[in-house]
């Protein structure tokens, strides 16, 4: 387990096709703007942890996501609609009583 908030720096990771976060105690807010700078990202798996804050629009700049998992976090906003047309989503763990509505 790591604990803590996402690492500074973490967007300098430019290459970065995965990143799997769940269950390490991960607390603060998941969608830095350096998170949200990793455009080849094509599967967040964030479940299982602490984070806090909505999901922001600009997620729609990941056009590359196909996998987004974040069941089990303090994240309190809907999933914006533009998750949908910005890829060929396969797959996204969420918690039953939101609405995904493409």
């Amino acid at each position: 387990m790591l604990g803590s908030t996402l690492p500074a720096g973490i967007g300098s990771l430019t290459s970065l096709d995965l990143l799997d976060l769940e269950e390490n105690m991960l607390s603060g807010e998941l969608f830095t703007a350096e998170l949200l700078s990793l455009t080849n990202l094509r599967a967040l798996r964030a479940s299982f942890n602490q984070f806090i804050g909505t999901i922001p629009t600009e997620i729609g700049l990941l056009t590359e996501l196909r996998q987004f998992w974040f069941a089990e976090n303090m994240i309190t906003s809907t999933i914006p609609n533009l998750i949908f047309p910005c890829s060929d989503m396969v797959w996204i763990s969420k918690l039953p009583e939101w609405p995904i509505t493409p």
